[in-house]
C-alpha cells in the first residue's frame, strides 16, 4: 500500500480541500486505533501501512476501551473537532483504510476491535435495476379492452352506431297490415294463391253435406 495513494483516497472520499489535511485526518484516526489495540495486534496493523504512517500508529497513552463514543472523542480532542465533524473524518479515514489495506490485516484489526468492526465493512455492490415485468395480457384481451375502452365517454365518437335514417319502428300489432310490405297479397288477383273459395276451402270438392250451422244450434 502506498501512502500517497492512501492519502489521495482520503482526500477524494472527505471532500478534504488539500492532501495535508488528508494526511493529519489519518494521523488522528490511526492514534485512535493505536489507543485501543493491545500491543502485538498494533504490531501487526503497523506492519501492513506504508513506513511513512507508521509513527501515527504509536499509542502515547494508556490503553483505552475501543468502542465508537471512546474511539470519536480521541479524535475530536486530538483534532479540535465538534463530535459530529470527528465522527465523520473518522469514517472516512477507516473506509480508505478498508479499501486499500491487506483483507488478512483489516479481519484482524475487526477481530481485535468487534466494536469499531462497522467502520471498516466495505459497501456491497449495488442492487440491479428492477426489471419491468411483461404484460401478461394476451393479445385478444387487449383488443377486447380497446373495443370497450371505445365505448366509454372519453374513447366515444360523434354518432351513434344506429342512426335516426336507418331505424324502423316496430309499433304495429302483429297481424296489422302496417306490418307487411304488401297488406293486400292475399287478396290480389295478380299474388292470391288461387280463388277465395279455394283459400277458404268452400269448393265442392272440399264440400260436406248439410249447412254449416244446424238448426239445432
Amino acid at each position: 500500500m502506498d501512502a500517497t495513494h492512501l492519502i489521495g483516497r482520503t482526500q477524494a472520499l472527505g471532500g478534504f480541500g488539500d492532501a495535508a489535511a488528508a494526511e493529519r485526518a489519518l494521523e488522528v484516526t490511526l492514534g485512535a486505533l493505536g489507543e485501543a489495540l493491545l500491543p502485538e495486534e498494533r504490531r501487526a496493523f503497523r506492519e501492513a501501512l506504508p513506513t511513512r504512517l507508521h509513527p501515527f500508529l504509536d499509542a502515547s497513552g494508556a490503553l483505552v476501551d475501543g468502542d465508537l463514543t471512546t474511539f470519536y472523542s480521541s479524535i475530536a480532542r486530538r483534532q479540535g473537532l465538534r463530535p459530529g465533524a470527528a465522527r465523520e473524518e473518522a469514517q472516512v479515514a477507516c473506509r480508505a483504510l478498508a479499501e486499500l489495506s491487506p483483507p488478512e490485516a483489516i479481519s484482524r484489526l475487526k477481530r481485535g476491535l468487534p466494536r469499531l468492526a462497522a467502520l471498516f465493512e466495505l459497501p456491497g455492490p449495488p442492487p440491479p435495476p428492477p426489471v419491468a415485468p411483461e404484460s401478461t395480457k394476451r393479445p385478444d384481451d387487449l383488443a377486447a379492452w380497446a373495443h370497450l375502452a371505445s365505448r366509454t365517454l372519453a374513447g366515444g365518437r360523434p354518432g351513434s352506431h344506429h342512426p335516426l335514417s336507418d331505424a324502423r319502428p316496430d309499433h304495429a300489432h302483429t297481424h296489422s297490415v302496417a306490418r307487411s310490405d304488401d297488406p293486400h297479397a292475399d287478396t290480389k288477383l295478380s299474388s292470391a294463391h288461387g280463388s277465395t273459395q279455394v283459400r277458404e276451402h268452400e269448393t265442392l270438392a272440399e264440400g260436406k253435406p248439410g249447412p254449416k250451422r244446424s238448426l239445432g244450434s
